[in-house]
């Protein structure tokens, strides 16, 4: 009767979701962010409370109060998330507004300048690196990749791996995102937008993940919608998934062993279940290691350069070590991200989650009611618009804590205003 109950709440709050997404713009920060909490948190939340995925905690005894608790905090919390943003929203912005292009000159040849530059040094990045795909390039091992994949070494000489993953990464994905806009409206530079998408997906594809190239896709997608003026709907949103499901299928052909057949269905299954619940799957973990132990009391918070009087406590690493006794036995470590009330929990308690999500409301509104307030804009407005979106729905399945220390998005800010000034000529 419980878990009915559940499962008919969990609907309720999916249906009346989706309605609020009929009601905003496709790129908008709050269409995405739930999209992503929906799926990461809720159903993640409702399948592992039905079992309905025999990969995930298969391996303690269970404790239904922490999933239930989960599932509580995941779902209802999401219901007043949704209500209390569109509350305020329509209190600050009484009419939706469908953004639509101005007409602006935009300089091809800086366009083309800042795209190849960006390309360059994606290409200088990954030949410099061990990145897990070179290795493969090269002939190495499937096993040797991700055991590389795994290991802390991110660095090599007097840069970091981090110094570049500004460009090659974060600053890429919002130039394609622009790009992709520009094709849209201009129909030029098509080949421009083939090669710097290519280069952005061997970047993401380098430590063989699968989520920042089907990210870019899905923005393709969005800032599409968001040209024909469309809103996002449920339809919309399952075929969408649908197809990033296949698409992350597909790679896995090529890390197979060679004596190993491909069951689609098993990896389309694997891929699934990773979506859906294997980012809230560490929240057990993590509220079960809490509750045996003490609060954190902001240690959690960054610290870089160890400049406030506190050690920095990595929850995101000491997750994976409790998941993952074997591989932490082998020399391995890495990091296992869950949503981003995990870490209030962890730090305060009740108190903290309550604060965590009147925190997440307040960027939600924010940011979605700064960027969309004008109802035209450039194309390259809309590519920044949806790296925003994107940057900050990493929040359905990523700490908190970690955006209080943002350099990824200062770096992003100052490439969008030089290159902004640099290829549009003027209005016309």
């Amino acid at each position: 009767m419980l878990e009915f109950l559940t499962f008919l709440i969990t609907l309720l709050v999916l249906l009346l979701v989706s309605q609020r997404l009929k009601e905003v713009d496709a790129i908008s920060l709050e269409a995405l962010f739930y999209v992503f909490y929906s799926v990461y948190a809720v159903l993640g939340a409702l399948s592992l409370i039905l079992r309905l995925d025999e990969r995930r905690l298969n391996d303690v005894i269970i404790n239904y109060d922490i999933l239930y608790f989960i599932w509580m905090i995941s779902t209802i919390g999401f219901l007043c998330l949704v209500l209390l943003v569109s509350i305020i929203k329509r209190r600050f912005n009484r009419h939706r507004r469908t953004l639509s292009f101005t007409n602006e000159s935009y300089s091809d040849s800086a366009i083309v300048f800042l795209s190849l530059f960006i390309v360059f040094v994606s290409f200088v990045h990954f030949n410099l690196s061990d990145a897990p795909l070179s290795i493969l390039l090269k002939g190495g091992d499937v096993q040797d990749a991700f055991i590389a994949r795994q290991s802390q070494i991110t660095s090599y000489g007097f840069f970091k791996l981090s110094h570049f993953n500004f460009l090659t990464r974060e600053v890429q994905f919002f130039w394609c995102c622009f790009l992709f806009s520009f094709f849209l409206k201009t129909k030029r530079l098509k080949w421009i937008l083939f090669l710097c998408t290519f280069s952005m997906l061997v970047s993401f594809y380098s430590n063989l993940s699968k989520a920042g190239g089907l990210f870019l896709l899905a923005a393709y997608g969005l800032i599409y919608l968001n040209h024909i003026r469309k809103s996002l709907n449920l339809i919309v949103v399952l075929s969408g998934i649908l197809v990033i499901v296949i698409l992350a299928v597909i790679p896995q052909y090529l890390f197979i062993p060679s004596d190993q057949e491909f069951d689609f269905l098993k990896y389309f299954k694997a891929v699934f279940s990773r979506i859906v619940s294997g980012q809230i799957e560490p929240a057990y973990y993590v509220i079960n290691f809490i509750d045996s132990t003490d609060f954190l009391y902001g240690s959690t918070f960054p610290n870089p350069k160890a400049i406030f009087p506190f050690e920095h406590f990595d929850l995101e690493t000491k997750t994976w070590e409790i998941m993952n006794p074997t591989r932490l036995s082998m020399g391995l470590s890495y990091k296992n991200p869950t949503v981003f009330w995990v870490d209030g929990y962890a730090n305060f308690g009740i108190f903290g989650v309550i604060v965590y999500y009147l925190i997440v409301v307040a960027i939600l509104v924010l940011i979605d009611s700064f960027f969309l307030r004008k109802s035209e804009v450039t194309s390259i407005d809309i590519g920044f618009i949806m790296y925003i979106s994107f940057h900050y729905s990493r929040l359905s399945g990523k700490s908190l804590s970690t955006f209080f220390w943002d350099v990824d998005i200062a770096v992003v800010i100052i490439f969008y205003l030089i290159s902004r000034k640099m290829i549009i000529k003027n209005r016309v």
